[in-house]
């Protein structure tokens, strides 16, 4: 079952990954309309997409699950931030790529892969253990994120606190705050936020698409650094975070939900917010395009040693 929804989902990211390939490559999208979509997911889509994980859900009377999942997430990801560090030095990629190989680790693809899969598999209840992953995620992405990707020409003069005011991390604030407050708002801005988000997934894979034109398939597949990257983040550290949780929780559904989340594929808000600032996005593109292909694989394998 749960092969069959990850391939459906990878038809569906796939489909829009063409589409931004051949509009790019026939022309009808440049270089500054790609850059504008991944201003327009960045600023307004991911923003709506953060808040209408609580405006639209239930409130939750027991939080003592999800408070918990929430501390197994910090945990996560304050180590993956460690592991990203280094991530570059182990695959042997070049220096000027090193940063990228950080994000690729410590951001995967929790909206588009991660939550339809852990919702359909072990069902709604698993889905707000995903919300823990995700809340965490958009606050490290648009801080850490931002901050280690700014603009090349702004290394000196940008400030953590400069690249902490956007619209992905307020929103994170928020959320949390209404989350654990049970504050609902009235339905037209559970809409606005509904409807927001729902432009991401579609906009976000066609942007990756785009920026694949630019790049020979060979390069794509002959890259040794990427593979590298691809057995030690995709398929060895997600079994060997997934045997550590499972000394202290016994949990299937939970320890189910955390082996996907642990290895869904390189997310495509990486290269979103690389692309918004005029870096060099090929190196994320490659990775982004191999672990979604191969993420039938790697996601089945790592889910057996639950």
């Amino acid at each position: 079952m749960a092969i069959t929804i990850v391939f459906t989902q990878l038809c569906v990211l796939m489909t829009f990954l063409l589409l931004g390939f051949f509009t790019k490559k026939k022309g009808y999208i440049h270089d500054i309309g790609v850059k504008d979509l991944s201003w327009i997911v960045i600023n307004i889509g991911n923003p709506c997409q953060i808040l209408s994980s609580v405006l639209n859900t239930d409130v939750v009377s027991d939080k003592g699950p999800i408070i918990e999942m929430f501390i197994v997430s910090i945990l996560t990801y304050g180590t993956l931030m460690v592991i990203g560090l280094f991530m570059g030095v182990l695959v042997r990629a070049p220096k000027h790529e090193r940063k990228v190989y950080n994000m690729m680790t410590v951001f995967g693809n929790l909206g588009f892969v991660g939550l339809p899969l852990v919702q359909a598999v072990y069902g709604a209840g698993a889905v707000l253990y995903v919300v823990d992953f995700i809340l965490v995620y958009n606050i490290l992405m648009f801080s850490y994120g931002t901050f280690v990707l700014r603009p090349e020409d702004g290394e000196k003069n940008s400030g953590l606190l400069k690249n902490l005011m956007n619209p992905g991390f307020i929103a994170s604030i928020v959320t949390i705050i209404f989350f654990f407050f049970d504050i609902r708002l009235p339905a037209y801005f559970q809409s606005v936020t509904l409807y927001g988000g729902e432009i991401v997934v579609a906009l976000a894979i066609f942007t990756i698409g785009a920026n694949l034109a630019d790049l020979k398939m060979k390069e794509v597949v002959n890259d040794p650094h990427v593979w590298s990257f691809i057995v030690i983040r995709q398929m060895i550290l997600p079994v060997c975070f997934l045997l550590v949780l499972k000394l202290f929780i016994h949990d299937t559904v939970l320890l189910g939900t955390y082996a996907v989340v642990l290895s869904v594929p390189v997310g495509n808000v990486v290269s979103m917010v690389a692309n918004k600032n005029g870096l060099d996005v090929r190196t994320i593109t490659k990775g982004t395009v191999l672990t979604t292909v191969l993420s039938v694989l790697t996601i089945t394998f790592v889910t057996f040693f639950v």
